[in-house]
């Protein structure tokens, strides 16, 4: 497919047409290698908003440390899983808190490495505690790394009911519920349940490479050029 189209860009009359078919190109190529390799999605949120509980539930075991106590998760902690079509690793993170960036050795190391984390992977699930009322996401979020809102604890009697959204979902995590509309959002936000098998898409660095100098060059005879070694093999 995407041979196809590179040689319908030999015969193009300008270079608009091509920069915006290759720019939707590399989007569905991101999708595909999310379906392909798999996604990194890491659970952050303040302490004690049940993070944990949340990886267990979706682990489907007891894989991290649950406590009432804040900041019991002081590193990250890793379980697989899947979403059809997806492979997933789910990453729980030390709770994001600006005040123990400053705190003790301890405190910070866990606050930079969970930065790390939100700095390396495709989607955020940004837990908080659903009796409480909302706070504004962190600065340390990406604005190029989707983030779904979990509000959590639906459980309980003092639970603050919000319309769910395809970016905020309420759930309980101790006792299951809304798991599966979560699952559907997370799908949503990563464009699995829109993608196309048929769509061309570039598979292999070399031509995710080619593609992204076709969208910067402005000289239409180097677009074609481009164009042309995209009909080489890897």
């Amino acid at each position: 497919g995407l041979a196809q189209i590179a040689q319908q860009w030999l015969d193009a009359k300008d270079n608009q047409t091509i920069r915006q078919e290759v720019l939707e190109i590399l989007r569905r190529s991101q999708i595909a290698r999310r379906i392909i390799h798999g996604v990194r999605i890491v659970i952050a949120g303040p302490p004690n908003s049940g993070k944990s509980t949340l990886l267990n539930r979706l682990a489907g075991h007891e894989q991290a440390l649950v406590s009432d106590i804040p900041g019991t998760t002081r590193d990250w902690v890793t379980a697989l899983g899947r979403i059809e079509p997806l492979r997933i690793e789910w990453i729980d993170t030390a709770g994001l808190d600006e005040r123990l960036a400053a705190a003790n050795l301890f405190d910070r190391t866990a606050q930079r490495r969970t930065q790390k984390q939100l700095a390396d992977c495709d989607l955020i699930l940004y837990v908080i505690d659903g009796t409480k009322t909302l706070a504004d996401r962190p600065s340390w979020f990406s604005p190029d790394i989707p983030v779904v809102t979990i509000l959590n604890k639906s459980d309980l009697p003092d639970f603050q009911r919000r319309e769910d959204k395809a970016d905020q979902v309420s759930i309980s995590a101790k006792v299951g519920s809304g798991i599966e509309v979560l699952g559907k959002a997370i799908l949503q936000t990563l464009e699995i349940q829109t993608f196309d098998p048929v769509w061309p898409v570039a598979f292999t660095a070399r031509q995710h490479d080619l593609l992204q100098k076709i969208a910067a060059a402005a000289d239409l005879s180097v677009v074609k050029s481009l164009a042309r070694q995209l009909f080489i093999n890897d």
